[in-house]
């Protein structure tokens, strides 16, 4: 599934509750992001290791990347793929930039890489997982 970055206004996101209760909306202010920026920035990155739950230069995790290259860029997503899927919006065809999901080791979206063009996907592997 496809999704694109909400950007340039304030949109509201959905809040789910533990009793499935009528979701509670809220308000959050995104800026608009650079696509170009975001794959010099990824390219810029490639080499560093993944790490389980890594969010710096030191190792990223797929989410910990991708939220380390959107704010390179003023763009403020949540940490994990799981609320960055509810963040985001669906699209039926992805530009630059976009975050692409996968349903890998669990039912839902759990992995997420940064869709680059029509061959390119900048994405972490967790080498350990792909055994």
């Amino acid at each position: 599934m496809m999704k694109k970055n909400k950007k340039k206004q304030a949109k509201q996101i959905i809040t789910k509750t533990k009793d499935k209760k009528q979701a509670e909306p809220k308000n959050v202010k995104v800026k608009s992001s650079n696509p170009a920026g975001l794959t010099q920035v990824a390219h810029s990155l490639v080499g560093i290791p993944y790490v389980w739950g890594g969010t710096t230069e030191q190792g990223f995790d797929c989410s910990g990347f991708i939220q380390y290259v959107f704010a390179s860029q003023n763009v403020q997503l949540p940490r994990t793929v799981s609320d960055m899927w509810n963040f985001t919006t669906p699209v039926s065809t992805p530009s630059v930039g976009d975050i692409i999901f996968f349903q890998t080791y669990k039912p839902g979206p759990s992995h997420a890489g940064i869709y680059m063009g029509m061959v390119s996907l900048f994405m972490l592997e967790n080498p350990v997982a792909l055994k």
